[in-house]
């Protein structure tokens, strides 16, 4: 399996700390995010061996590259980069590059699955658990019934068929069943059928996707990449009601991070 942290972003709702160090560099009980997440997607599993690290980079890039450096010699585990530094690409565009970083560096990318993780969510997913009996989707995405404005609708299959925002009744979607929505309350969704629920940024793709990055643009959001191929492929929603998780992207949040890690850990 591979591996990839989205780790570029400019980390703006954790002003000012940003401005001086990346997002991915912010501490949380003395231990930067980037430390913490990776160290749990390598190391939790005895039998997790045999898989590949990517981390993409853009805010304060040196910074970022001097210290995974440090953690590869370290832990003595390759980890691969996928710069950024000349354009942020956005979640999609992230991912489309990461694999060609992967490809070009003999990485098989193109016959193993890729699982993603934003660098800012803290959890105690078990995550062999849930990449587990996930063979059959074309991705697989953590979400929960958190409350949020943006949300990804299902089927009663738990199968992708559209977004929308509660504030603004916008809706995407390929089919136009769900598409007759856009304007209606919540209630319409559930008159159908259909569930809301919050992605986690965290989501397992399989080489069956993989093609169809390349007629996509330089930077795109993975969102669109998924809502544009749930017409064609089955994209699972995954609720796993005994993880607890905590977006760490901002300061009100940033602030309860470590009572959050002293309940999981």
């Amino acid at each position: 399996m591979n591996i990839l942290i989205l780790a570029a972003g400019m980390g703006t709702r954790l002003k000012p700390l940003t401005e001086y160090i990346p997002k991915a560099l912010v501490p949380i009980k003395g231990i930067p995010l980037i430390q913490r997440i990776a160290k749990r997607l390598l190391f939790s599993n005895a039998e997790r061996r045999n898989v590949t690290l990517t981390v993409n980079v853009h805010h304060h890039a040196d910074q970022m590259e001097n210290f995974l450096s440090l953690l590869s010699k370290a832990w003595q585990t390759e980890i691969t980069i996928s710069s950024e530094r000349n354009r942020l690409l956005n979640t999609g565009g992230a991912v489309k590059k990461a694999l060609q970083s992967l490809e070009k560096a003999g990485k098989v990318a193109y016959s193993e699955p890729l699982f993603v993780h934003n660098v800012d969510i803290l959890s105690n997913l078990n995550i062999d658990a849930f990449c587990k009996g996930t063979a059959d989707a074309a991705a697989t995405l953590l979400v929960s019934k958190r409350k949020t404005k943006r949300y990804l609708v299902f089927n009663k299959d738990m199968v992708l068929v559209g977004w929308t925002n509660v504030d603004n009744k916008e809706v995407k979607s390929p089919f136009p069943e769900v598409l007759a929505l856009a304007g209606k309350e919540e209630k319409a969704f559930e008159e159908k059928g259909l569930s809301l629920f919050a992605f986690s940024g965290i989501h397992l793709l399989n080489p069956v996707l993989f093609p169809e990055f390349q007629s996509w643009p330089e930077a795109f959001s993975i969102i669109d990449f998924y809502l544009a191929s749930c017409e064609k492929h089955r994209i699972l929603g995954r609720v796993m009601p005994e993880t607890k998780i905590l977006d760490v992207g901002k300061l009100d949040t940033l602030s309860t991070a470590e009572a959050f890690l002293s309940e999981i850990e």
